[in-house]
C-alpha cells in the first residue's frame, strides 16, 4: 500500500516501529489477522530434491509415484525461520518409518525449504499410502505442523 505521496506503507506496521520480537498495536486493518512468527506453507513429495522456483511456484509434489521411483522425497516449504529453529521431517509408509530428521537452521530468512529422502533399494517401494510429517519448533516448542499423503503404484 502506498501513502499519498506514493511512498510504500505497510499495513501492519504505518508507524515503522515493529520488529519481529515485538508485534505491534498500530495497524491500519480494521481487524487485523493473528500474528503468526513463522509456519509452514506447503508440504510434498517427490521422486528428487526439487527446485526452490518450482517449490515456491506451488509446483513441485508429485500428486502420485510408481512403486519404482528411484527416490522418495518430502519437502517442507515455509515462512519466518529463525537462526536455531528446527524442522522436524518424516516419511512413513506401509511398512513403518522410512526417513526421519531433525534439521537445525543457520539464519533467519523470510522464506525457506529443506528437504529429506531415500534412494530406492534394488526392490520396488511397497505400495500403498505414504505420509510426510513437518514440524516447525522454535526453542523446543512446535510453531507448526503440518502432513501431507502420496500413493505409490
Amino acid at each position: 500500500m502506498r501513502d499519498p505521496d506514493g511512498a510504500s506503507v505497510d499495513p501492519f506496521d504505518p508507524d515503522g516501529t515493529l520488529s519481529c520480537d515485538t508485534p505491534g498495536d498500530s495497524t491500519l486493518w480494521a481487524d487485523p489477522p493473528a500474528y503468526r512468527p513463522g509456519g509452514l506453507l506447503n508440504l510434498g513429495f517427490s521422486d528428487a530434491v526439487p527446485d526452490y522456483q518450482r517449490v515456491k511456484a506451488g509446483e513441485a509434489a508429485a500428486d502420485s509415484l510408481p512403486v519404482d521411483a528411484p527416490a522418495l522425497v518430502a519437502f517442507a516449504y515455509f515462512f519466518g525461520p529463525r537462526a536455531g529453529d528446527i524442522l522436524r521431517l518424516e516419511i512413513t509408509g506401509p511398512a513403518g518409518q522410512v526417513i526421519a530428521d531433525e534439521i537445525k537452521l543457520s539464519k533467519t530468512q523470510a522464506k525457506a525449504f529443506r528437504a529429506i529422502g531415500k534412494r530406492r533399494s534394488s526392490a520396488p517401494w511397497p505400495a500403498g499410502r505414504y505420509t510426510g510429517t513437518a514440524v516447525l519448533l522454535r526453542d523446543g516448542v512446535p510453531v507448526d505442523r503440518m502432513t501431507a499423503e502420496i500413493s505409490l503404484r
